[in-house]
């Protein structure tokens, strides 16, 4: 009894202090439970770097061995799904994009520290989510329910990274960083934004364009977008720390 109250105080007391210092430092931190427990703390900055640097060696290498493989062109580019889609190709697809929604899903559980991101945190939770269930069926499995949530991800994205200029442009006295920060999240934004409408009318047949031809390069072009605004991103946080 004295050994499983005792194994039970420790426990409590690693979870306090690992709350503690994710809201005070806003970072990520683990430890073991025991008398000889160790700490790791990963800063939102870090997981940033991390989430951007993760997805852009993995769309390279798929696209190198996608179209290396098998039968897909290195140009003109089709989508990164369909890359991803062919053996071995897929096994870095969906190891590295579940690694991403992974690193995502992190980095907004440890943006609650701070007053900017107090509601739109979750934004960027549920979009890594997204991410992770994109990655886990490929659009050779089931393309309507990759679709759906590759679209989401995008949309939760371009919310985030609009909101999140909205209330940078609300400050009085904004440092080189926010300036920097919240001209490229707006346009970022807006520019997943009106992807993601063109993709909507072109599934509606408002649009009437080649699919073949306008598909990939508007995937691209978004990843792209977004892969530098986490980067920027990360500087944004580095300045705060």
């Amino acid at each position: 009894m004295k050994s499983g109250e005792r194994y039970r105080q420790l426990n409590d007391s690693n979870v306090a202090f690992v709350q503690k210092h994710v809201l005070e430092r806003g970072s990520l931190e683990s430890g073991s439970i025991g008398k000889g427990g160790f700490v790791v703390n990963i800063h939102s900055s870090t997981l940033t770097k991390l989430s951007a640097s993760v997805v852009a060696v993995t769309i390279t290498l798929v696209y190198l061995i996608g179209a290396s493989t098998s039968v897909l062109p290195f140009w003109p580019l089709t989508t990164i799904s369909i890359y991803g889609s062919t053996l071995p190709a897929a096994y870095f697809f969906r190891a590295g994009l579940i690694s991403t929604g992974n690193l995502i899903i992190l980095l907004a559980l440890s943006l609650k520290k701070y007053a900017t991101f107090q509601c739109n945190h979750n934004i960027l939770l549920v979009s890594g989510i997204c991410l992770i269930a994109c990655a886990a069926i490929s659009c050779a499995e089931n393309n309507a329910v990759h679709t759906v949530f590759a679209l989401t991800f995008f949309l939760l994205i371009s919310i985030f990274q609009i909101t999140l200029a909205r209330k940078l442009f609300l400050r009085l006295h904004p440092t080189k960083e926010e300036r920097k920060l919240r001209c490229y999240s707006l346009c970022a934004g807006m520019f997943v934004l009106g992807e993601i409408l063109v993709v909507l009318l072109m599934g509606t047949h408002i649009f009437f364009l080649p699919r073949k031809v306008v598909i990939p390069l508007l995937e691209w072009s978004g990843v792209l977008v977004i892969i530098g605004f986490l980067f920027h991103f990360e500087n944004f946080l580095n300045a705060q720390n």
